[in-house]
């Protein structure tokens, strides 16, 4: 899919969290990356948290823990709660995206190749929504590493960014 891995040198992507202390610097992450990423391709934008949203917008009571595995586990299938599924437009998403395989390929939204081989339904969006977020995040670090002399970045970790400790970066870019 295209999920980052460690070839060589400290193995950052796996490394407990107590041991993370020997990194220095800031922190930059995407808030809710996979879900926001599909909402936005089908042309919505939710400013805030996504899961307070989500638990407004379909009146699902619940501590925000609940709400959140019940949209990852949505997307992915382990179990699907079908307000969800419409919120997200998730058989959509699979149907057009079981339309696009060929010869057990697909291009992810940035037109990456992925090998998919048989895989159909929710796995199939995972790949593809999982690959389309790496390149996504990728992209956006790129951009903001070039328009910002002031940051060096150290380290990616998924859709995470560590940089320099110096730059002067607000909490929500």
């Amino acid at each position: 899919t295209g999920r980052l891995l460690v070839s060589s040198g400290p193995s950052v992507l796996t490394m407990k969290g107590e041991h993370r202390n020997v990194i220095y610097g800031k922190s930059i992450d995407f808030s809710s990356m996979e879900p926001r990423l599909l909402l936005a391709l089908i042309g919505k934008t939710i400013d805030g948290d996504l899961y307070d949203w989500a638990a407004k917008e379909l009146n699902i009571n619940g501590d925000r823990t609940y709400i959140k595995v019940s949209i990852i586990s949505s997307m992915y299938g382990s179990r699907v709660v079908p307000e969800i599924a419409k919120l997200f437009a998730l058989d959509e998403w699979v149907s057009q995206l079981e339309s696009e395989v060929s010869d057990g390929w697909i291009e992810n939204y940035f037109g990456r190749p992925i090998q998919v081989k048989d895989t159909t339904g929710r796995k199939l969006l995972a790949l593809w929504l999982q690959s389309t977020a790496v390149d996504a995040a990728l992209l956006g670090f790129a951009n903001l590493i070039e328009s910002r002399e002031d940051i060096i970045p150290y380290w990616v970790i998924h859709d995470g960014l560590i940089i320099n400790d110096s730059s002067n970066i607000p909490s929500k870019l």
